[in-house]
């Protein structure tokens, strides 16, 4: 007798602005949501440089999530919720570009995924994310940027 297969709930994501006490800095949080319980599981929060050294990504997972960037401001209180590919390709820039500093590794990390197929990201973010993250991320860094 054949089993049907579990149906998984769609991932979903949420980015929250967070205020930093400057005038127009804020930084970010990115949750997933719905994965076990419902409830928001955060990911990562990022500070006011952090962001910033990641905008274009944000702004870019905005739009392909239809959200205006206008969105993105200091005073907002709810989160804006992210379409499940580009929640997926926001963390891994987050998780991937997290421990650089340099400018042009960040934007190589940027670039290399948003150039990756939708499976592809789907993979990267699933080991990202399991039991051995801190190895995938290394990987991740070495194959889109050289160390």
């Amino acid at each position: 007798m054949l089993l049907a297969p579990a149906k998984q709930r769609p991932l979903a994501f949420e980015l929250q602005v967070t205020a930093t006490g400057e005038a127009g800095q804020f930084g970010v949080e990115l949750a997933e949501v719905g994965a076990s319980n419902g409830r928001p599981d955060l990911l990562v929060q990022l500070g006011q440089k952090a962001t910033a050294r990641i905008i274009t990504s944000v702004l870019a997972a905005l739009r392909e999530s239809k959200l205006k960037p206008a969105h993105l401001s200091p005073t907002r209180k709810k989160p804006l919720k992210l379409s499940e590919p580009a929640g997926v390709r926001l963390a891994l820039v987050i998780l991937g570009a997290a421990p650089l500093s340099q400018r042009v590794r960040i934007a190589e990390v940027e670039e290399g995924i948003a150039a990756m197929s939708t499976e592809e990201a789907y993979y990267w973010y699933a080991k990202c994310t399991g039991p051995s993250a801190s190895r995938s991320r290394r990987a991740l860094r070495l194959l889109l940027s050289d160390e």
